[in-house]
């Protein structure tokens, strides 16, 4: 049975420079050396709620518990165990019971008590005053209905938050947004001898076209000025696509993460110039005749309309891979929107055009299927797909960040504070 001294256990909030040292002992009072080497950790507790857990030092045979770090408490009584991992194992001190400390008012407390949790922007920016190096490392989701919980490890010097928050309940489908809009900048006229110009700027629906212009030579025809007007032309036939058809927004949700399939399927990192993406990934089974990674079902389409599918695929070995828009009805080249591609042992994008008829407003679409039995092992990211004939850089759905949004918001509420 571990036992323990503990000294210093009482000190003013907003103290920083207290030390609670605690002393440990095995049977007949014999010293216990704390391992350097080893993961100490101090958990505290007040009343019936958890409170978090704060990094400790060691000297020598004492484990030290610094005020600083406890500058958010309030003034009351709290609970207090050491927890020691190592090798997989974990240790908890004392065997029995817990140690005790108290938070004294100081004579700033004049407007009550501090809930620890009541804003966690105000505990994050304090600690970083305070020169505690706050770093947020990971936020994982939970299945719907689980607690919400903050963990704190220190790590090469950082204090280090994990976020576990819940997966929140499926939500209604969204309206569709507005369609983009397009303002002319700049038309600048350029010599004869210099070469046409024409740059789009701007995202989320909002573009600026800047366009230069040579000037012809008079009295004769100037090849020039001849492809001038072509890029003009093309210039003009893209921008319609986007002014017209609300191209650019991505119908497909939780493409950066595929958070909605949870760990039911594989997911590894994926870097490119537009950020960390989760490619999904999964090996075919050489007994069936298929083999789909990802269906997104039920989108809500528009009959007899343009659309452009677009992401990012590898292979285990160079094959064809098929993509889909099912249930899209008959219509010229496009019958059950099936399309077929070349994939290769190197991430390669895809862009695919498909055209929904008559018959569904609500089709299924499947990125890559593998149409053969074979054990090839399929890696994908980035999946975007829009209305019209003209294929955007990948953008993350507009719902998408309204829910994580949502989500942390939530996770807040059921810790106990507000945001």
């Amino acid at each position: 049975m571990t036992q323990f001294d503990i000294t210093y256990t009482a000190f003013k909030r907003e103290d920083t420079t207290n030390d609670i040292t605690i002393k440990l002992y095995a049977d007949n009072r014999r010293p216990i050396t704390p391992n350097a080497s080893h993961t100490w950790k101090a958990k505290v507790a007040k009343d019936d709620k958890y409170v978090g857990e704060y990094p400790v030092t060691i000297f020598g045979n004492m484990i030290k518990l610094s005020s600083s770090n406890l500058t958010r408490l309030p003034d009351g009584n709290y609970s207090l165990e050491l927890w020691e991992t190592y090798d997989g194992s974990t240790a908890i001190y004392p065997s029995t019971g817990v140690m005790t400390f108290r938070v004294n008012k100081n004579l700033d407390d004049t407007l009550g008590t501090i809930d620890p949790t009541t804003d966690i922007n105000a505990i994050i920016d304090d600690l970083h005053k305070a020169g505690q190096n706050i770093k947020v490392v990971a936020t994982n989701t939970l299945p719907a209905g689980s607690k919400a919980s903050v963990t704190q490890s220190i790590t090469n010097d950082e204090n280090q938050l994990t976020f576990y928050i819940p997966q929140g309940s499926k939500g209604e489908q969204g309206d569709v947004g507005p369609a983009p809009t397009l303002k002319i900048g700049t038309v600048t006229k350029l010599g004869p001898d210099q070469m046409p110009t024409a740059n789009l700027s701007g995202g989320n629906g909002s573009y600026t076209l800047d366009i230069g212009i040579p000037q012809g030579a008079q009295g004769e025809t100037n090849p020039t000025a001849t492809q001038a007007l072509n890029v003009a032309n093309s210039v003009n036939s893209r921008l319609d696509g986007i002014t017209s058809n609300g191209g650019g927004r991505n119908l497909l949700h939780g493409t950066r993460d595929f958070k909605q399939w949870g760990t039911s399927i594989s997911k590894v990192a994926v870097t490119n110039g537009q950020g960390t993406f989760q490619a999904v990934t999964g090996t075919a089974d050489p007994s069936q005749a298929r083999f789909d990674l990802v269906t997104f079902d039920n989108l809500s389409l528009e009959k007899d309309t343009d659309y452009m599918a677009s992401f990012w695929v590898k292979t285990s070995e160079d094959t064809d891979i098929w993509s889909y828009l099912f249930d899209s009805g008959s219509n010229g080249n496009y019958a059950d929107g099936a399309i077929v591609n070349h994939s290769t042992t190197d991430y390669t994008r895809v862009i695919v055009h498909f055209h929904n008829g008559n018959n569904n407003t609500v089709p299924s679409f499947i990125p890559v299927r593998i149409n053969k039995k074979s054990s090839i092992t399929v890696w994908v990211y980035g999946c975007m797909l829009e209305k019209g004939t003209v294929a955007h850089e990948w953008q993350p759905a507009p719902e998408d960040t309204q829910s994580q949004i949502d989500v942390l918001k939530e996770a807040v509420r059921k810790l106990g504070g507000t945001i």
